[in-house]
């Protein structure tokens, strides 16, 4: 689901994500008005090998709103040696 009531997003995805190892980017548009920005302090502390990299001037659509912004984001996570 996309949304759902009374959350635009999941509350329970910390517990779920805390198995996960694989190293993760967290890209988050610090105008974001769609999912609180505390969940990315969470979903990082979640997540034992997660970057996480707030992009300015963006909202909850980081791709739409600051692609350049965010390509160069992911492409320096890639190049970026294993955690």
């Amino acid at each position: 689901r996309l949304a759902w009531k009374p959350y635009m997003y999941n509350p329970t995805l910390p517990r779920l994500l805390a198995g996960l190892n694989a190293s993760t980017l967290i890209v988050w548009g610090e105008a974001d008005r769609v999912v609180p920005i505390e969940c990315e302090a969470l979903y990082g502390a979640a997540l034992p090998n997660a970057t996480l990299q707030r992009v300015p001037d963006a909202g909850h659509a980081v791709d739409l709103e600051q692609p350049g912004t965010l390509a160069s984001s992911v492409i320096a996570f890639l190049g970026a040696p294993s955690h």
